[in-house]
């Protein structure tokens, strides 16, 4: 080995490691450059209005139940800035059944149970307004169908009467954490 000296104390190998953990080196500083350019344009796409136990209740969901329940009792359409604070706490309640639900692997509803429990909700013969006319899909009346008829048989089998519903509720609430967010002001 004639010539020029080689740089790492003049072995061929270390040459080759020294250029590996530069280049290691820039591509880490290269990524780490990205994740911070990415979150300096990140967007809020939806909120936290609550949170029970584990699972979040996000505003959205809280808005599509205030209006699946106005466009149910043919009521007019809230405004958007609405304080929908009685439909969270629902929503709390029905979250602490569906979680009990989950834990005893009660099974979800039959086609039949949701299609009775969905006729009972519509109103009679021809609604006034299109469910599209409220933001929703028939998917969002589906789903809605699904969990009331799944929690009805749940409490129905478990529950002889609102008084004890009302005292496992309050049992359970002392178990499961539930924090409600602060609300925004607009």
């Amino acid at each position: 080995m004639i010539g020029r000296p080689l740089p790492n104390g003049g072995h061929p190998k270390c040459e080759a490691v020294s250029q590996s953990r530069d280049r290691k080196g820039a591509v880490g500083l290269l990524t780490i450059l990205a994740l911070l350019a990415a979150l300096g344009h990140t967007e809020i796409i939806d909120r936290v209005a609550a949170r029970v136990g584990t699972r979040v209740i996000t505003r959205s969901e809280v808005e599509r139940e205030a209006r699946l329940e106005v466009y149910l009792n043919c009521q007019p359409l809230p405004d958007k800035a609405a304080d929908h604070k009685e439909t969270l706490e629902r929503l709390i309640r029905q979250q602490l059944v569906v979680q009990e639900m989950q834990q005893t692997k009660f099974p979800p509803a039959g086609e039949e149970q949701i299609k009775k429990r969905l006729q009972g909700l519509l109103p009679a013969g021809e609604p006034p307004a299109k469910p599209a006319d409220y933001g929703l899909k028939a998917e969002d009346l589906a789903d809605y169908g699904r969990r009331l008829a799944a929690i009805d048989a749940f409490l129905a089998l478990r529950f002889k009467n609102d008084e004890e519903i009302e005292a496992w509720l309050k049992e359970v609430q002392s178990r499961v954490k539930v924090q409600i967010m602060e609300a925004e002001k607009p």
